[in-house]
């Protein structure tokens, strides 16, 4: 079954085998349409920012260097760039890609599914917030905010009119504008343009994987977890006289530290389990543990030095920085009231452009961080003949994990 429900038919969708190819496509139409739709709405109030950048309708690779997946560069990496559905760079894909299969051109419609189908493979398993699911998350906020504000308000009416009324309003106000986002909200997904960057290997790489825990003092409560004595004679006997001599001794030290903080509480400079611990020369065991909270973003970076050896890779390159500057970038919305996220991306390891199984995988990520210099070791130089092209470019990129792995995705290739 699918992993999340339309909000209009109430019917679960979201895994590529249970979606049709047709119906991926008419969804692509739809979109095109309602973008369509709203700029003209807008004529004569605002113009609409159409993307300046380049946009494939068939599958095309920026390579660096040239020969990466020949023989003499057999390990590469490819990146491939999921952007926003609402996006420019996604509209400008499906309405030519409309265009161009109208016109008869029948790859046009193959190359968009196929594309798709690539991404929603790995999409719809990963471990994360679906951005399909707005709209149900819009409703369901409705239902959260009346939920958390009807009590606090209804405890509120025994005090009069006038005591409960903000309360009981600002609940109203929440649901209220909760159901307004949730009628106005649309389900977005991504959508896979069919460019992409294929770059070498740089370095040696790693995949660090970080669990995170937390230490505690279990303390009193520690004690029946370690076996030496049960949960109910705890409760049986709050003041600490259980068990053994040792037993009664560590419980009622519990107490009593408890109960000697209260001076301290009430500004008087005391110390009186202190004072105890320091007679006997004994420490409470604190029954310390680690409890687990978990699993950290994976991070990966790669540093390039790019050296184009002729007009071919040197346009590559500058085309492959644009890219990334570009979808690392957020977008403004038509009214520039909200910022769009920038794209995803999916990198994928490759001997000799078939995928590296002996290397592990990458899930979807962000791009965090990206640093250019022009130039190598202080020095800017330039290609003789191209107007100022420089001769070194170093490229430093960071990536960020969308989702944090369990064990069913590391026996996925992660």
């Amino acid at each position: 079954m699918g992993w999340f429900t339309d909000s209009k038919t109430g019917e679960e969708q979201g895994i590529l085998e249970e979606v049709t190819q047709d119906q991926i496509w008419n969804r692509a139409n739809i979109n095109t349409y309602e973008t369509a739709t709203h700029k003209k709405a807008k004529e004569g109030k605002q113009e609409w920012r159409d993307s300046p950048r380049k946009m494939s309708i068939a599958p095309n690779t920026y390579r660096y260097p040239q020969d990466i997946g020949t023989d003499s560069q057999p390990n590469s990496i490819i990146f491939k760039i999921n952007a926003r559905e609402q996006s420019k760079a996604a509209h400008n894909l499906m309405e030519k890609s409309m265009q161009a299969h109208a016109a008869g051109d029948e790859n046009a419609r193959k190359d968009f599914l196929e594309a798709q189908n690539e991404k929603n493979e790995w999409y719809t398993n990963e471990n994360r917030t679906k951005s399909e699911t707005a709209k149900d998350v819009a409703a369901a906020t409705g239902l959260m905010s009346g939920t958390t504000f009807g009590p606090a308000a209804s405890q509120m009416v025994t005090g009069g009119q006038g005591v409960f009324r903000t309360p009981l309003a600002t609940a109203y106000t929440g649901i209220k504008a909760a159901q307004v986002l949730s009628d106005n909200v649309h389900s977005t997904s991504t959508v896979r343009l069919l460019d992409a960057i294929q770059l070498h290997i740089p370095t040696s790489q790693t995949s660090q994987y970080s669990a995170q825990w937390t230490e505690t003092n279990l303390g009193l409560a520690g004690m029946p977890g370690s076996g030496r004595v049960s949960l109910a004679q705890v409760l049986e006997n709050p003041d600490g006289s259980f068990g053994s001599d040792e037993m009664r001794r560590f419980g009622a030290r519990g107490v009593i530290g408890a109960a000697a903080s209260l001076p301290k509480a009430l500004g008087a400079d005391a110390d009186f389990a202190g004072a105890m611990e320091s007679a006997t020369k004994e420490v409470a065991n604190p029954f310390k543990e680690q409890l687990f909270k978990s699993m950290g973003f994976r991070k990966f970076a790669f540093n390039y030095v790019f050296s184009p050896r002729n007009e071919v890779e040197l346009k590559n390159i500058v085309e492959i920085l644009k890219k990334f500057k570009y979808h690392m970038h957020p977008e403004r919305s038509m009214e520039d009231l909200f910022l769009i996220y920038p794209s995803e991306f999916n990198m994928m390891f490759k001997y000799k452009n078939e995928e590296n199984d002996w290397i592990h995988k990458i899930s979807t990520c962000i791009l965090n961080d990206m640093k250019v210099t022009y130039g190598s070791d202080g020095i800017f130089t330039t290609i003789k003949g191209t107007q100022g092209a420089p001769s070194e470019i170093a490229l430093q990129l960071a990536f960020t994990e969308l989702e944090t792995l369990d064990t069913e995705r590391i026996d996925a290739g992660l």
